[in-house]
C-alpha cells in the first residue's frame, strides 16, 4: 500500500506542475500582449530554484524587451507573486 500511495502522490504532484506550467505560459503571454516593461518573479517556499529559473525564462522569452527578475519569496501559501508593469 505505500508503493501505491507514493505513486499517487507523485501523479498528483505530475499533474499539478503541469497545471502550473500552463499557467504561467498563459500568463507570459498575457504579459506580451500588454507590452510588459518589468517583471518581477517571486517564488515560495517549496518552489526549487531551477523551477523558479524556468519560469522566469517563460517571461524572458515571451517578453524579450521587458527587464525581468527572479526572487525568492520564501512565501508558505503561493508558489509564485508575479507582478507585470
Amino acid at each position: 500500500m505505500i508503493g501505491r500511495s507514493a505513486k499517487v502522490a507523485e501523479n498528483d504532484r505530475v499533474r499539478k506542475k503541469r497545471e502550473l506550467d500552463g499557467l504561467l505560459d498563459k500568463l507570459a503571454a498575457l504579459a506580451a500582449e500588454k507590452g510588459a516593461e518589468f517583471i518581477t518573479v517571486f517564488y515560495g517556499d517549496g518552489i526549487s530554484e531551477a523551477d523558479a529559473q524556468h519560469a522566469e525564462q517563460r517571461f524572458i522569452d515571451a517578453c524579450p524587451e521587458a527587464e525581468v527578475s527572479l526572487l525568492p519569496g520564501g512565501q508558505p501559501v503561493y508558489y509564485y507573486i508575479i507582478s507585470i508593469e
